[in-house]
């Protein structure tokens, strides 16, 4: 048998129920919020950046020639590259009176880093790209790269579009954490076919 002598003047603390109830309490919400933050990072994986507000062309262009190609992999000054399987690519056009179509494709670079564009017509990609061929299905993808991703949105009709995001559904690698979900890229894209 044990005994322990407790020196006079010093007693443990002793907390109430209520007091054990609130730091649980405060324990629990601590672990709910960090396992949110853990989640909300492992499903959606943020490689391509957003390239925010101020796309746009001006002058409106007839519809049978108002397509416009949108590089989703913009030039970066980023050295490190990511790989990564692309599962699924939507582009969301919230205004749409155009009834536009969108359709995804991978630009074999020519000149990588500064010589490569944002937006663009259709006619020209030659002087960018060596080669260029659709998406179908799901790729492996390097960002950056030699390679871009390219969206062209064709107007069918007269009207507006404007693009404000595109999502990217993909797979990171070990290096990555297995990380899994949409990547969404924030755009400002306005053009008018007439």
């Amino acid at each position: 048998m044990t005994v322990t002598i407790e020196p006079p003047g010093v007693q443990q603390p002793r907390f109430s129920r209520r007091t054990r109830g609130v730091i649980v309490a405060i324990g629990t919400l601590g672990l709910v919020v960090a396992l949110g933050v853990g989640v909300r990072w492992w499903t959606h994986p943020d490689v391509i950046p957003d390239v925010g507000p101020g796309l746009g062309i001006d002058k409106a262009m007839p519809v049978d020639r108002a397509a416009v190609v949108v590089n989703v992999t913009p030039p970066t000054d980023e050295k490190t590259q990511t790989t990564f399987t692309v599962r699924h690519l939507s582009a969301h056009l919230d205004v749409n009176s155009a009834a536009a179509t969108a359709s995804f494709a991978i630009c074999d670079v020519k000149q990588t880093g500064h010589g490569m564009f944002y937006l663009w017509r259709t006619r020209g990609l030659a002087q960018f790209c060596t080669d260029i061929r659709p998406v179908d299905g799901a790729f492996r993808f390097t960002y950056p790269g030699d390679q871009a991703l390219l969206l062209t949105l064709t107007p069918t009709r007269p009207g507006r579009v404007h693009l404000d995001r595109v999502d990217i559904s993909e797979s990171l690698g070990k290096h990555q954490f297995l990380r899994r979900g949409t990547d969404t890229s924030a755009w400002d894209l306005d053009f008018t076919a007439r």
